[in-house]
């Protein structure tokens, strides 16, 4: 993140290896002349004489050339003001909360006594401004560009593969003033799967590896920040006489063709993929991942009372669609559509979850084999049994023949009250086909396509 440095930061950049009073290898006053403006020095550095601050440069950098580390204004860092420093301490980073904040480096007008590398001063931090205090900017390698990360003193950086227990979450600014809130999902072992009864398959997966899943679908809001492109599309069998984000804006889940969601995707890699870890890359989550993420890890499938907080039900929508007086009698005319509820409208998961049923099904990076006249293929739940192994690490199916069909998972609109089944269906593979119910939503976690040697079409 581009932010103020830590104090211990401040003050290791101004040492640049040094343990003198000035980062010029001097421990006395009369050496700061060189180094900037303060109380007893009013040269400007260039010959000339003046009072307040002195042009950034005009005295000489340290050895890691940085100036103005000495004097010409105070310096604010990161922390809130705390009395007792502690040896032995790995990256402080001091109270997560104060009155004051940490300053450093004095100022054109305090003595060269408190302009020393170990000085420290503090202040109010207020909507104020002082002609003796500044800041320069630090960008944190312990953290990516565009990231806010939060949650744990778990690092994730470029460069580095997250632990097993990350629990950071994480925001991606997109743009536009639109953020995307990614949630994360430590690794473990679950149980994938059940019958359309609620009875478990004995299907042990495991997540090798932490990843993060963003908290909603993409909504139209992100979908333009990401792409540059409405994303509002006619629907193959024509065009509702009511617009897709009628119920929910900006907020609607969008609507995507599969050409379009792989093209999210790249977006998402080639303006922000440099900011994740290694071996790291957005995607679609995979089958094991979406439903790990739906039962928070743990073994067993929603219930009934779950479902009537969590699933968007077909009944919903209807009354949905008379607050906003939009004719029901329409969905006679259209039975396969009715416009998504915002984002959020649901109780989320204990995982921070929502909208993973019922406001739309959700593209997958797995996919299969398969063939219907009318392009749209169901799996029920019993077949789970014939695609995957008990014991399986970081499963993802692929089929990249003409027949391959993308699996989805999720719920639509055209379902009702939620029956404790697995819901999931595939789809044609006809790229370019817009579909007003299919959604993305993004994951951040190892590219598991690379690592098997499939490329994505």
């Amino acid at each position: 993140n581009f932010d103020l440095p830590t104090e211990a930061q401040w003050e290791y950049a101004c040492r640049a290896g040094t343990t003198s009073e000035y980062n010029n290898g001097s421990s006395t006053g009369s050496a700061l002349k060189l180094l900037g403006r303060y109380k007893n020095n009013k040269s400007d550095g260039r010959g000339g004489f003046s009072d307040g601050t002195a042009m950034v440069g005009s005295f000489r950098p340290n050895t890691w050339g940085l100036y103005d580390m000495h004097g010409n204004v105070r310096e604010w860092c990161l922390d809130w003001w705390y009395g007792n420093l502690s040896s032995g301490v790995t990256d402080p980073t001091g109270p997560s909360s104060g009155r004051y904040r940490v300053l450093r480096g004095g100022s054109w007008f305090i003595g060269a006594e408190r302009c020393t590398s170990s000085h420290r001063d503090n202040y109010g931090f207020s909507s104020n401004s002082y002609d003796n205090g500044g800041f320069r900017v630090c960008m944190n390698p312990e953290a990516p560009v565009g990231v806010s990360a939060q949650g744990s003193d778990t690092p994730i950086a470029s460069g580095k593969v997250p632990d097993a227990n990350a629990a950071k979450s994480m925001t991606i600014r997109l743009g536009e003033g639109v953020d995307l809130e990614l949630l994360p999902c430590p690794a473990g072992t679950y149980k994938m799967g059940s019958t359309p009864d609620g009875e478990w398959r004995a299907h042990r997966v495991t997540i090798s590896r932490s990843f993060w899943m963003a908290k909603y679908p993409v909504t139209y809001a992100q979908a333009k920040a990401i792409t540059g492109k409405s994303c509002r599309e006619k629907n193959q069998w024509g065009v509702p006489p009511f617009p897709w984000d009628a119920l929910g804006g900006d907020k609607t889940p969008a609507g995507m063709s599969p050409r379009q969601a792989l093209e999210l995707v790249a977006a998402m890699n080639k303006k922000h993929g440099s900011l994740l870890p290694r071996g790291y890359v957005f995607r679609f989550p995979t089958e094991a991942e979406w439903e790990y993420a739906l039962k928070e890890g743990k073994d067993r499938f929603w219930d009934k009372s779950q479902a009537q907080r969590r699933n968007v039900t077909i009944e919903e929508r209807f009354e949905a669609m008379k607050k906003a007086n939009l004719k029901v009698k329409d969905f006679d005319k259209y039975p396969w559509v009715l416009p998504c509820v915002a984002v959020g409208t649901k109780e989320a998961n204990e995982w921070g979850f929502c909208d993973l049923f019922g406001n739309g099904w959700a593209y997958l990076l797995d996919s299969v084999k398969g063939y219907h006249p009318n392009g749209l293929l169901d799996i029920d739940a019993d077949i789970l049994a014939d695609l995957y192994k008990d014991e399986d690490v970081d499963p993802v199916l692929y089929y990249g023949e003409r027949d391959r069909r993308i699996v989805m998972r999720g719920l639509g609109w055209g379902l009702g009250k939620f029956k404790g089944k697995v819901y999931k269906k595939v789809l044609f593979s006809n790229a370019d086909v817009f579909h007003p119910d299919a959604n993305v939503r993004l994951v951040i976690g190892p590219d598991l396509l690379k690592e098997r040697g499939i490329k994505l079409h």
